[in-house]
């Protein structure tokens, strides 16, 4: 079997995919979006761009940037974090690298996707 990438096949023995389930659970009265931010885990350039509005959260997200409330508000929320596995690849390995030429990776590359988490989170809130 094999798998895609860029465009090319490769086998499906150099993917490595983990089982590593959990699930994480909190309580939280957090209020800023800086709080919340910290709930979900979110830091560096991603809680930058959120924060400066950069990026634009909808739908469930946008529990991250609301907070209109006043002193008379009482929030709690509970947020739920579940992971089922992670899949990834060594794009340094040799059989990858004879598929096509990483070298702009390093010289030039500020982002490189080789694995992925499967999971998800979700948020209730209540004020």
């Amino acid at each position: 079997m094999t798998m895609k990438i860029i465009g090319l096949s490769l086998n499906q023995n150099l993917k490595k995919l983990i089982e590593n389930p959990y699930t994480r659970y909190e309580f939280t009265a957090a209020k800023s979006s800086s709080e919340k931010l910290k709930a979900f885990e979110i830091g560096g350039e991603l809680k930058l761009q959120i924060m400066c509005g950069v990026v634009d959260v909808g739908g469930s997200a946008k529990y991250l940037t609301d907070n209109q409330y006043t002193s008379h508000h009482a929030v709690a929320s509970y947020i739920l974090k579940s992971r089922i596995a992670t899949e990834s690849f060594n794009w340094k390995d040799e059989e990858v690298k004879n598929l096509t030429d990483f070298s702009h990776v390093i010289t030039e590359g500020t982002h490189v996707v080789v694995g992925i988490q499967y999971g998800g989170m979700g948020v209730v809130t209540l004020s």
